[in-house]
């Protein structure tokens, strides 16, 4: 498969770079050690920290929170969070499963977080007529993006739109929170196979929608080639952001996170206009439409083997890391 002949690309290397803030430590979330301590938070491992997400206006962002008074409680709730067009939607962790949008006004209880300010680097159209996954099109969108002199740092941000049988949406939700008390008492990671259906449900998209049935599906990640990255950043922020490990870092070509608001298909608007001005229209109307809470959606966790057959993407290469 030629993905240089399935993708249009547009970038311009004079375009701002995104400016990408991360809070806290995915690690705390994947060993389940996460904890509410609202005294001496900086010195609390896994401390679950309050931010308050709409001060700053940032429009996107993923990771995990909850929401609700008071904290203590609120965090037993702890499940997947994605930020879009400024709209905060959450999973509470849970069995069902079920999203919400949380409107502007309480912060957000998160452990970790992404958030950035833009996308601005490139526009990108798949067109593919077998399905493509989600990692190969990421890895080519960062390769052509560092052959061109925009990717050099080793770490993106990407909003994708896309039409997908819900068959093919792999994604998993948080049904338990990963705190302390509900670590595993072996100590593997919960996503390790023995703790994966303790503390996630799978294939949540599929269920929702029907594996026959079409999503519209607005994805916003953080993509990253670990070597580069590592190079760019530092292994610290790498491990803190991606809970890199030697031995991830030696055999993986590219990491990402990924979360996405998934809904019922939209009916597909006509596109107007000239490449790429049209894709841009297109990513920004879908994103508002599933962002502004007038279609029942679910916030979720995609997978690398998600598949793609037409996609649009908007792509910022991190020009700033914030730390927190």
């Amino acid at each position: 498969m030629d993905l240089d002949q399935l993708t249009r690309l547009d970038w311009d290397p004079g375009r701002p770079p995104t400016t990408l803030w991360l809070t806290g430590d995915v690690g705390h979330i994947l060993n389940s050690t996460c904890v509410w301590s609202p005294r001496d938070i900086d010195g609390e491992p896994g401390a679950v920290r309050a931010v308050d997400v709409a001060d700053d206006g940032l429009p996107f962002g993923l990771g995990a929170a909850a929401f609700g008074e008071p904290p203590a409680r609120a965090v037993q709730q702890l499940g997947e969070y994605v930020l879009v067009d400024g709209r905060s939607w959450w999973t509470p962790a849970a069995r069902p499963v079920s999203s919400r949008y949380e409107p502007p006004g309480s912060p957000a209880l998160t452990p970790f977080l992404f958030r950035w300010d833009g996308m601005a680097s490139a526009v990108a159209r798949l067109e593919s007529p077998t399905p493509v996954s989600l990692i190969c099109w990421y890895e080519h969108l960062m390769r052509q993006l560092t052959k061109l002199g925009v990717g050099r740092t080793g770490m993106i941000a990407v909003e994708v739109v896309a039409d997908i049988p819900a068959r093919l949406i792999v994604d998993k939700q948080l049904a338990r929170a990963p705190l302390r008390e509900h670590r595993p008492p072996d100590e593997l990671l919960i996503t390790d196979e023995a703790h994966l259906d303790e503390f996630f449900v799978r294939n949540g998209a599929s269920h929702a929608y029907g594996g026959g049935g079409w999503c519209t599906v607005v994805m916003v990640g953080v993509a990253a080639d670990p070597h580069q990255a590592a190079v760019t950043w530092g292994e610290d922020v790498l491990r803190r952001a991606f809970y890199t490990t030697p031995g991830v870092s030696e055999s993986e070509t590219l990491i990402h996170h990924t979360h996405a608001l998934v809904t019922e298909r939209l009916r597909p608007a006509e596109r107007a206009g000239e490449w790429p001005g049209a894709a841009v229209e297109r990513l920004t109307r879908t994103t508002q439409s599933l962002a502004s809470g007038a279609h029942r959606v679910q916030a979720t966790h995609i997978e690398s083997d998600t598949q793609l057959y037409n996609a649009e993407a908007r792509v910022g290469a991190i020009g700033e890391i914030q730390a927190s």
